[in-house]
């Protein structure tokens, strides 16, 4: 019922005066956007693609200092093993050797946070990027590498080969 429906609107629109364009006419181009939108995707791909190698390298410096204090505990265990003895309640005995665990956790805890933080600005600056080649036929204006250019021509007994490298 509903297909009977579109087909039957579908018809009337074609039989409307005026309605079809000519195989000659091209279709309007719908006007370039503008606003706040255009501005968030154009340069919020830059900003996202900041804040993903900012919450990585925060995400690394965080994993470092959970590794150092994990070392230290290790180190600590190594040393007196009566320090790595737990309660019932999974606590160690030792205060040193607790606060060394919890440092531990809470930095690693972080890390993954951060991690997360960049991986979804990263995954938001890949979309930004792409509603951004999306509004531009040739390209976005402001991406600082062409890439490569390769061309061909005919040349005397076959064909001449070029290779373009711009940035």
């Amino acid at each position: 019922m509903r297909r009977l429906g579109v087909a039957l609107a579908a018809a009337l629109a074609g039989l409307a005066p005026g309605s079809g364009l000519s195989a000659q006419e091209g279709s309007p181009t719908p006007p370039p956007r503008s606003g706040w939108t255009s501005g968030v995707v154009h340069y919020g791909k830059w900003a996202t693609a900041a804040a993903a190698i900012g919450f990585t390298v925060l995400a690394a410096r965080e994993h470092r200092d959970a590794d150092h204090h994990w070392r230290a505990l290790i180190a600590l265990c190594r040393d007196d093993n009566a320090a790595c003895q737990q309660r019932a309640d999974g606590q160690y005995v030792d205060y040193t050797a607790e606060l060394l665990y919890q440092q531990t956790l809470y930095f690693d805890h972080r890390a993954r946070r951060r991690l997360i933080a960049g991986q979804v600005s990263l995954l938001t600056s890949a979309a930004l990027f792409i509603l951004d080649l999306r509004r531009h036929r040739d390209g976005p204006p402001n991406i600082p590498l062409h890439g490569m250019e390769l061309t061909a021509e005919p040349w005397r007994d076959g064909a001449r080969l070029g290779i373009r490298w711009t940035f």
